[in-house]
């Protein structure tokens, strides 16, 4: 839609020339109405210009509102953020029923999000563009999405696949970048802060937001930059030596049983540029260009990177490493629309996409030197690397009213990823026998059948092994280091076609429809369906009937990793793994209340029950991929939001979640409850507002390694892989404290201070997958941290 100059702007109930009036939407908002002679204007999903948190794009790909949208939606805007001093849109997911924002995963290696209690169950989308990784089926949402940028998230609950495809298993999240409408001018911010959870924090950030040719060419930029020194985290035991993922065999434990925290972190930063240019409302380009650099202080496996070596002398001292990663992510779309009449309108859109999976060094135990035996020597670490991963797409959406109360929504989709030359580089620390170096008749054994190993490393260059009779080549460097194939080279092609109906039958009463056919020579044809029936019972109160159906395709990893390597770390998958697939029944009651009654100026009420299904589930259980039984879930949520006049609101939510697993009986790895609550008071004509954001997460259980069995092995606690236990991990609660100061210097300065974990809990998180093999340990989690910032406009 075309922005409105403020002085142009008409009164309540008024139009401009040739423009159909607003559709009242349901906290009383105007929602623009699609207009035959506005360009800008389309239904389909790429039109982004409206920003209230009870309209919404991404649950029918087409604009609609929260109440009348076909499915469970929340939408946090842009003043919503700030108001909440959300970082991440992690921390936006937390506030959400029914949702979990920022697990570890293997101890920091991968932050996620996830639904319903599941993981990687989200469809993650950037202004519409899949932004969900292949290797893995995840996409880390934390800062290297700048908070800043954000115009608003839209987070459906449920499978999304009709309209979505890929990995919209159990939800989506769309996540809507700002543009010149949200900004006329220059804006500089600049922050710092610090505490155990985020040490020496500090942040800038800058954008800029004009027009040119009365509005025909629109530019929104913004460059953003955070950094500190990771965060303070404790462990309950030393891990001094486990066991690695498969192939390696299953064996013992060694802990030290003492608590140690991090404290050699190093800086990190996370550093972005976002933007959209606008050509005479039709052609747009945007971009996220956006680069990384993250420490890790403790290893994949739950080990304290802290150890000792052994100097020339003999003396034994201590040595401290990180794990080093990066995976960054760059997007840029092009996207052209139109309305071609008052009832059909039309989108096209090219994009791509580049993620960085980069770990080097990729530590699982540090270097420790221990009496009689050199195994951990220089520990145990390797290196990770896909320097080429890509996905280029092309989606075509249109949307055609027809008699009789018809609107289809209708388009298909054609992507493919793409990876290339994904290697690890490690070091050789078993046998390995390389025929072309044998030399028959020599008096050494080794030598005679070309066995190299620890003592006796392979000559620089690329060498190929034998291993079990297979031909294994690798590229081998100084001190035995060798560089081998990780990820077989991998092309997967897709294409989609989808129709959904929102067919009126009267003014309270509407049906939607809807299947899509998927297809890739990777997994073959998969058919999709959805049903959807909005009631308006009365007055703004709806109810609304969900059948949903989403798949998640094989993640490259568990499919295509190189089975026969030289490396001992490694994990097997299976080249044959099929399709996982989501169905779900779900029905919602929501409402406005009490709208304008005293001081009240409305009650928004949400509640909605959910039985989902998923069947064919990925495992990674001590390290080996499979599909293997299905899942039953079974999700109660809701939400109550009270505004009051003066700029004063209350909110609560939550949910309670019970899976059972057909092979591991109940899920409780995940918490069986969560409640959010907060509330924000303006002050002074509303130039102070003070905040407060409380989540209680639920008690959870871990599956893990005893730490104190009374066994000993060289002078080390040792549980032998019979020594599981399960560990109860207690609830707790996230309190967060904030202040702003605003409208300042006529309304071009604020300020802001929060304080997050203000309780300070001293908290774990159980591992995905209820694994006691590689992950032995919880999960430590971060401490209290606070931050500050300062912002000014300049117009």
């Amino acid at each position: 839609m075309d922005e409105l100059d403020p002085v142009e702007t008409p009164a309540p109930g008024a139009t401009r020339p040739g423009v159909r009036p607003p559709v009242a939407g349901p906290a009383g908002t105007a929602i623009p109405a699609p207009n035959a002679g506005d360009a800008a204007a389309p239904v389909i999903l790429e039109d982004f210009e409206i920003d209230d948190r009870d309209a919404v794009l991404s649950a029918a790909r087409r604009r609609t509102t929260v109440q009348r949208a076909p499915g469970i939606v929340t939408v946090i805007t842009a003043e919503e953020i700030a108001r909440r001093g959300h970082r991440t849109v992690n921390d936006v997911l937390r506030t959400v029923p029914g949702f979990e924002g920022g697990r570890y995963e293997s101890n920091g290696w991968f932050n996620e999000s996830t639904a319903r209690g599941q993981p990687r169950t989200l469809l993650i989308l950037i202004n519409g563009v899949n932004v969900t990784e292949p290797i893995r089926n995840s996409f880390s949402l934390d800062r290297k999405i700048p908070i800043r940028a954000v115009k608003r998230v839209e987070v459906t609950s449920g499978p999304g696949g009709v309209l979505w495809g890929s990995n919209a298993l159990l939800g989506v999240v769309n996540i809507i970048l700002k543009d010149q409408a949200d900004l006329d001018g220059l804006e500089t911010v600049v922050g710092g802060g610090g505490g155990p959870g985020a040490q020496d924090a500090a942040l800038g950030h800058l954008a800029y937001g004009g027009a040119w040719l009365n509005g025909k060419i629109r530019l929104y930029t913004a460059l953003d930059l955070y950094t500190d020194r990771g965060s303070v985290l404790e462990v309950d035991a030393v891990k001094v030596l486990g066991v690695l993922p498969a192939p390696e065999a299953d064996g013992k434990t060694l802990y030290e049983n003492r608590r140690l925290s991090t404290d050699h972190n190093s800086r990190d930063f996370w550093a972005a540029s976002v933007g959209r240019l606008t050509f005479f409302d039709e052609l747009s380009l945007d971009w996220l260009v956006q680069f990384e650099q993250d420490h890790r202080q403790i290893a994949t496996g739950g080990a304290i990177l802290e150890g000792t070596r052994a100097g020339t002398d003999g003396t034994v001292g201590p040595t401290r490493v990180e794990t080093l990663g990066d995976d960054a992510v760059q997007t840029a779309s092009l996207a052209w629309r139109h309305r071609f009449s008052e009832r059909f309108g039309f989108a096209a859109k090219a994009y791509g996409v580049r993620w960085t999976v980069d770990e080097d060094p990729f530590w699982a135990f540090p270097p420790r030197a221990l009496a009689g035996t050199d195994a951990l020597a220089e520990g145990i670490g390797l290196a990770l690397e896909v320097p080429s991963l890509y996905r280029f797409g092309l989606n075509l959406d249109a949307d055609l009213e027809l008699p009789a109360g018809h609107h289809l929504v209708f388009g298909g989709e054609f992507f493919q990823d793409r990876m290339r030359n994904a290697v690890r580089r490690d070091t050789l620390r078993g046998r390995a026998r390389i025929p072309d170096l044998a030399e028959p008749g020599a008096d050494d054994p080794a030598v005679a059948e070309g066995v190299f190993g620890p003592g006796r490393c392979p000559p620089a260059g690329r060498q190929v092994a034998d291993i079990d009779g297979r031909a294994v080549p690798a590229t081998f460097g100084d001190d035995c280091r060798f560089e081998e194939t990780l990820l077989f080279d991998t092309t997967r092609t897709v294409s989609a076609l989808y129709l959904a109906d929102q067919w009126s039958l009267g003014e309270r009463v509407t049906l939607q429809p809807g299947v899509r056919l998927q297809y890739s020579g990777d997994y073959g044809l998969v058919p999709l369906f959805a049903g959807a029936l909005i009631w308006n019972v009365v007055d703004k109160v709806y109810l609304k009937l969900n059948y949903a159906e989403g798949f998640r395709p094989p993640e490259f990893q568990a499919g295509r990793i190189n089975p026969y390597g030289l490396s001992s770390v490694s994990y097997q998958s299976d080249p044959d793994i099929g399709v996982e697939r989501s169905r779900a029944g779900e029905v919602e009651l929501n409402a406005i209340l009490l709208e304008g009654r005293g001081p009240l100026r409305q009650l928004f009420l949400r509640a909605d029950y959910g039985y989902s299904l998923l069947s064919d589930l990925v495992r990674n259980v001590g390290g080996r991929f499979t599909n293997s039984g299905q899942r039953d879930i079974h999700s109660v949520e809701f939400l109550v939001r009270a505004d009051f006049a003066g700029d004063h609101g209350l909110w609560i939510g939550g949910h309670h979640m019970r899976a059972e697993d057909s092979v591991f009986g109940p899920v409780r790895n995940f918490p069986n409850w969560v409640f959010t609550s907060g509330g924000h008071v303006s002050l002074l004509s509303g130039h102070l507002e003070l905040s407060a954001l409380a989540t209680l997460i639920g008690p959870q259980e871990d599956a893990n390694r005893a730490a104190d069995t009374g066994a000993k092995l060289a002078g080390f606690d040792a549980a032998d892989a019979s020594d599981i236990e399960v560990d109860r991990v207690d609830a707790y609660v996230l309190l967060r404290l904030g202040v702003r100061v605003q409208k300042l210097w006529h309304d071009r300065l604020w300020i802001s201070a929060f304080v997050y974990n203000a309780a300070s809990p001293t908290r774990s998180d159980p591992d995905f997958f209820f694994d006691d093999r590689v992950t032995s340990r919880p999960q430590p989690r971060e401490g209290w941290s606070a931050l500050g910032q300062l912002g000014v406009k300049w117009f």
